[in-house]
Parts: C-alpha cells; structure tokens; sequence
C-alpha cells in the first residue's frame, strides 16, 4: 500500500496568518491534533500541533506561560496577551516533514516512528493532496500484511 491509499483527503489546513486561538478552536471542532501551515497555492509551510499551541515558552520565559497559571510564578498579563497575538507562522514547526502520494506505508511508517511525529502531509507536484495520521497508518495495519514490513 502507499500514502495515496490511506490518506484523508479533504485535510483541515491554516494560513500563516491564523491566529493560535482559531487554530486551538480548530483542533478540537475537528476531533485533530495537527493543522498543516499552507500558502494560497496549497504549498506546504509547516505544521502547528497541539504541542506548538501549548508548549512554545516565549521569548525570554524560562517554560510555557500557561504552566506558570499552575505554579507559584503566575503569567503576567502581558506574557496571555503576547500570546493570544500570536499567528501559525510564529508557532508552526517547519519545515514540516512530507512525501509523496506513493510513498510506500512501511517506509512512512519509519519515518514518522524516527522523526516523532504524528502526521504526514501529501505531497503531489509540491502541493497538498492529503494527510496521513498515526491512527490512519494503525488502521492500514490492520487490514494488510504490511506490518511485518513496519518491524525493519
């Protein structure tokens, strides 16, 4: 099997303008983890996941901001404010790892296992055809005899 057959196709995108809060309001009405960072042309930019959303500390903070709402150190106003401000380009982890529609599932398989990563944007022509997730590759698993391939 390749990327082509497994992938979802209609693939929840960002520009790179998106502010952090549409993005988050984003992820949890689509039930996703991960928006790919796309130009007009459907070229792909990066990745913003929910990592991205809550684990980015800002500039000259010692950790995340939202953790210090949970310890001594409270976030200042201005540490919130900064951050609501912020856009998917100022967030996003580029470039984001991709591959082509026909990218064999084992190989994709190892490669998302040794770049810890949780999705896989589609590339045709250098632009965005699909999305191929952890759980798509576990459920492509399931129904071949590729999972023998995965183990090398």
């Amino acid at each position: 099997m390749r990327a082509a057959e497994i992938m979802t196709k209609e693939v929840v995108t960002v520009g790179p303008d998106e502010s952090v809060g549409e993005i988050a309001t984003l992820l949890l009405e689509n039930a996703i983890t991960g928006v790919p960072v796309v130009d007009d042309a459907r070229r792909v930019l990066g990745i913003v996941s929910e990592s991205d959303l809550i684990g980015r500390p800002l500039a000259g903070s010692g950790r995340a901001w939202w953790l210090r709402l949970f310890g001594e150190r409270s976030a200042t106003l201005d540490e919130i404010t900064a951050a609501r401000h912020l856009k998917a380009q100022d967030v996003m982890t580029k470039p984001a790892v991709t591959v082509g529609e026909e990218t064999p599932l084992a190989i994709l398989a190892r490669l998302m296992r040794r770049r810890r990563i949780n999705r896989v944007p589609v590339l045709k022509e250098g632009r965005l055809v699909g999305i191929v997730s952890r759980a798509d590759l576990l459920y492509a698993f399931t129904r071949t005899h590729e999972v023998t391939l995965y183990r090398g």
